[in-house]
C-alpha cells in the first residue's frame, strides 16, 4: 500500500519500441525522484512486444486490471498514442479528473491521416504535447495544448553512438541496398507489391546487392528470397543505401550516415519527407531510382552535409538528450498536481460497464464521442443530483432536469446509448408521476 503512494507517473505503451523509450527516460527520472509504473493493457489491446520487453529491460509493469482496482494515485498519465480507443477513454477520465495527461510523439506521424484513410485526431487529447522537432509544430498551431520539441531517443542515441566514420571507401565495389518494406496496420496495403517490384527493379538494373528489411506488421510475402530476419537495426549499418517509403528508418538512417533514398512511386500525400532540405534525394519511378543508385556517390557526397540540418529540423536539437528533456517536462507537470483520484476510478468503472471491459471497441469508441461532445456535462454527477430532487419529492424541479439532459443528449449522434435509454426511462416515470 505504500509503494501505490508513492508512484507519480503511469505509462500506457502500446508498442516495444515505446517500451525502449521509457527505458531510456528512466535514468532521468530515477535522478529526479519520479517513480514510475508502466501499465500492461496488452491483453485489450494486442500483443506487439510490451510485455516482453518490460521484461527484458526489467521495466516495472502492472496489468490494467490492477490498474483500476489498486489505490494508486497518479499525477500524471503519458502516452504514445492517444487516439486507441483504450487509452483515448483512459485519457479523457483522466483529464476529466484533474489528472495530468502528456503525449510522446515517437516516430513519424500523419498527423492530418493523409494517407490513412481515418479521422484520429492524433495527439489532440491529451493536454501536454511533446513533439519530435520544429517542423511537427505547424500541425498544432490552433491547438491549445502546451506543445513542445523534445526530440527523439532513439535518433539521438543512434546519432552520437553508430554513426560511421565514412562510408565511401564502400561505394564502387559490392554495393548493398536495404529495402525497407513497410506497409502496414492498413496504411496504403494495397501498393505493397506495386513499390516492391520496382524498387526491387531498379536494384537489380544497377547491380546492387538486395536486402529487403519487413516491418512486423507488414503481411507481404513477394521477394522472400531477399527478406532478413534480422532486424532493421542490424541490417542498415550493413547497407549503402536506404530505399523508402514513409517510414521512421529514413531518420535513423541519417543518423547513423546511411543515405536514404525516399521512394514514392505510389503518390503517397503525406508531407513529412517531400521537403528533403537537400538531406537525400527522392525518386517516384523504377528510372529515377535506377538513376540514383548509378550514381550513388556523388549523391552522397551533395547530401551528406545536410544531414544534420534534416535531422535537427525533424528530431530536435541534437546537442539536446531528448530522454532528459522528457524527464524533466514530466517532473514539471506533476509539480503542482491535483487530480481527483477518486473520480478518475469512478470514471474507469463507467467506462468498464459501458463498454464491456474493452472487449467491444464499436461501444468504447462510442463512450469516447460521448465523453468529447459532453466533456462539461457529467452524467453520474447529474444523476446523483436526480436522485436527491426525487427523493425530496421535487417532481417538476426534476422533470425540467432530465428534459434538458434528454434534449441534449438525443441532438448527439455520437451519445451512449446506456445513458440515453436512461434519461428517456427517467423522463417517461416523471411525467406519470407529476400527471
Amino acid at each position: 500500500y505504500s509503494l501505490q503512494k508513492t508512484v507519480d507517473v503511469f505509462f500506457f505503451p502500446h508498442k516495444d519500441y515505446h517500451v525502449q523509450k521509457i527505458h531510456l527516460v528512466r535514468p532521468f527520472l530515477d535522478s529526479l525522484g519520479i517513480k514510475f509504473l508502466v501499465v500492461d493493457f496488452s491483453m485489450h489491446y494486442r500483443d506487439e512486444g510490451v510485455t516482453n520487453t518490460c521484461k527484458k529491460l526489467n521495466i516495472p509493469t502492472i496489468g490494467y486490471s490492477n490498474f483500476v482496482l489498486s489505490n494508486f494515485r497518479p499525477k500524471a498519465i503519458a502516452v504514445f498514442n492517444d487516439w486507441d480507443p483504450i487509452v483515448k477513454s483512459i485519457v479523457l477520465a483522466a483529464r476529466k479528473s484533474g489528472i495530468h495527461t502528456i503525449g510522446i510523439v515517437e516516430g513519424i506521424q500523419d498527423y492530418s491521416d493523409a494517407d490513412t484513410k481515418q479521422n484520429r485526431e492524433a495527439y489532440q487529447t491529451v493536454e501536454t504535447l511533446l513533439l519530435p522537432g520544429e517542423f511537427d509544430k505547424k500541425y498544432f498551431i490552433q491547438s491549445n495544448q502546451d506543445v513542445s520539441v523534445a526530440g527523439l531517443p532513439r535518433i539521438y542515441e543512434l546519432y552520437h553512438s553508430q554513426r560511421k566514420e565514412d562510408i565511401l571507401p564502400r561505394l564502387g565495389n559490392s554495393k548493398v541496398a536495404l529495402i525497407n518494406s513497410n506497409f502496414s496496420y492498413g496504411v496504403l496495403e494495397d501498393y505493397r507489391d506495386f513499390w516492391l517490384e520496382r524498387a526491387v527493379e531498379a536494384c537489380k538494373r544497377a547491380n546492387y546487392t538486395i536486402i529487403i528489411s519487413r516491418h512486423p506488421a507488414d503481411k507481404g510475402e513477394l521477394y522472400n528470397e531477399y527478406v532478413q530476419t534480422n532486424s532493421f537495426f542490424e541490417l542498415l549499418p550493413k547497407a549503402d543505401v536506404l530505399i523508402s517509403r514513409f517510414a521512421t528508418g529514413i531518420l535513423e538512417a541519417l543518423a547513423m550516415d546511411v543515405m536514404p533514398i525516399y521512394f514514392n512511386p505510389h503518390s503517397e500525400k503525406v508531407d513529412k519527407f517531400t521537403d528533403t532540405m537537400q538531406a537525400y534525394p527522392k525518386a517516384d519511378t523504377t528510372e529515377a531510382l535506377c538513376d540514383i543508385l548509378n550514381n550513388l556517390e556523388e549523391h552522397y557526397i551533395k547530401h551528406r552535409p545536410n544531414f544534420e540540418i534534416f535531422l535537427s529540423n525533424h528530431c530536435g536539437d541534437l546537442n539536446v538528450n531528448p530522454s532528459k528533456k522528457i524527464a524533466s517536462v514530466i517532473v514539471d507537470r506533476i509539480k503542482n498536481s491535483n487530480g481527483n483520484v477518486e473520480f478518475f476510478k469512478k470514471n474507469l468503472d463507467n467506462i468498464d460497464r459501458v463498454s464491456g471491459v474493452f472487449n467491444n471497441l464499436t461501444k468504447l469508441r462510442e463512450w469516447n464521442n460521448s465523453n468529447r461532445d459532453l466533456i462539461s456535462l457529467n452524467y453520474d454527477d447529474v444523476f446523483e443530483d436526480l436522485k436527491l430532487k426525487m427523493y425530496q419529492k421535487e417532481y417538476e424541479e426534476s422533470l425540467e432536469l432530465v428534459e434538458m439532459m434528454y434534449s441534449f443528449a438525443n441532438s448527439s449522434s455520437s451519445i451512449s446509448s446506456n445513458v440515453l435509454s436512461t434519461l428517456e426511462l427517467s423522463l417517461h416515470q416523471l411525467i406519470r408521476t407529476n400527471s
